[in-house]
């Protein structure tokens, strides 16, 4: 995404009649990846403009700028102009706003990846860390906070699969999701096709140094280092970023951040998001019933952040919940059962397993339970990335589990 100065300025020299090629393809970007679209003849009027004019709108439908008597022929152009010569950046899930780093982690991945050396030997990094403890949400903010420093794009695949073949489809897949198709694509056979794109958007990985790829849920580490040049024939000179459970480096010049528990403060920020008062009640050091039960629960969960985000969503659902009560239910019907159902599991999966249970139990909804079970057959499903679609009040149960965006039936 442009840097809103940057860009800026190439509208202004685009409206001055002065843009270079450079600019065009800033404004382009900025269109293809929905920074701003542009109001020409009658919609231009419905945003305060006259026909003759170019509104520049931002995505969410807020007025940046009116370009009075603007070459409208010129803007078509660039609007209906075929695609830039790279993939546009892609990064499917929204930046989440419970988010919580812990302390110096930040500090150390970015030595690691703009550091001395890194321009000479592109890096490889690997977040692990155990299920639940937040190794997506880490590269999920990684890629956010850094993107501008990645002109080339940033580029996120769910590369679950432990086969070449499934890489290949996820690549290929990136390629349609970016609009980097290879030329001549609709001439290829289908059987053609997905090894042609693959081999096209991994390509563009092994000749941009200022690209980032983000490789989510690795399940074979090995395939980090051999796939792109299983599928090209040359190493990837892009920076690649992955998440795994695995914490086995797959080389030696691959640096492994291994992710660990929420200490108790953003745990309990976590959690009582919802709950400011009882949260600076904690703060304050006060004591009680509730402050208790809110620091005990923390440390009943392990510090998990997706435990604590479930949990934290029925205390959103029900105003009358009690954090004493939750903690009672939790260890009551939740750990309770899945110890009694199983003797194989370790503390931490007992732990998520429990906190579903209990979310579980809480939805009366039959789609959201439908959808839930389908979602579970997947390997790439991120249950994190759908309680967190929005930290918003909400009045349905289903959004539990989906978030506010989800509705029954869909």
């Amino acid at each position: 995404m442009a840097n809103s100065k940057t860009l800026k300025e190439a509208l202004l020299r685009l409206a001055a009649g002065k843009a270079t090629d450079s600019d065009r393809k800033i404004v382009q970007r900025a269109l293809q990846d929905g920074q701003i679209t542009v109001a020409l003849g009658e919609r231009a009027v419905a945003f305060g403009g006259d026909v003759t004019d170019a509104v520049i709108i931002t995505g969410d439908g807020n007025v940046v700028h009116v370009f009075t008597g603007l070459d409208v022929e010129t803007f078509s152009q660039i609007v209906n102009s075929k695609k830039v010569d790279r993939p546009r950046n892609y990064i499917p899930l929204p930046r989440n706003p419970l988010f919580q780093p812990r302390p110096g982690e930040f500090e150390q991945l970015e030595q690691w990846l703009f550091g001395p050396g890194t321009k000479d030997s592109p890096p490889r990094i690997g977040i692990v860390g155990m299920g639940g403890i937040g190794k997506t949400s880490l590269a999920r903010e990684l890629a956010y906070r850094y993107e501008n420093s990645f002109p080339a794009g940033v580029f996120w695949v769910t590369a679950t699969g432990s086969s070449l073949a499934k890489w290949q489809n996820h690549f290929a897949n990136l390629a349609v999701i970016t609009d980097y198709l290879p030329p001549k694509d609709e001439e290829s056979s289908p059987e053609e096709r997905e090894e042609q794109r693959a081999r096209h958007i991994c390509r563009y990985q092994a000749e941009h140094t200022e690209a980032l790829l983000v490789l989510d849920n690795v399940e074979k580490p090995h395939l980090v280092i051999t796939a792109i040049p299983e599928l090209v024939g040359r190493e990837a000179k892009c920076t690649i970023l992955y998440t795994s459970q695995n914490s086995f480096p797959p080389h030696p010049d691959v640096k492994i951040h291994t992710v660990g528990k929420l200490s108790k403060e953003p745990a309990l920020s976590l959690l009582l998001g919802t709950r400011p008062l009882l949260l600076s009640k904690i703060q304050a050091k006060s004591q009680g019933a509730e402050s208790q039960a809110a620091q005990e629960l923390v440390n009943d969960v392990g510090y998990l952040p997706l435990a604590l985000i479930l949990l934290r969503k029925l205390l959103q659902l029900d105003n009358s919940l009690t954090v004493e009560l939750l903690q009672q239910e939790l260890k009551q019907s939740g750990t309770i059962k899945i110890i009694e159902i199983t003797k194989e599991l370790n503390p931490e999966e007992i732990t998520l397993l429990s906190t579903f249970m209990l979310s579980w139990e809480k939805i009366d909804d039959e789609n959201a339970r439908q959808l839930f079970k389908l979602a579970c057959c997947f390997p790439g499903c991120h249950p994190e990335s759908c309680v967190t679609t929005s930290c918003g009040e909400t009045s349905s149960q289903s959004s539990l589990i989906f978030g506010e965006g989800y509705k029954a039936g869909t």
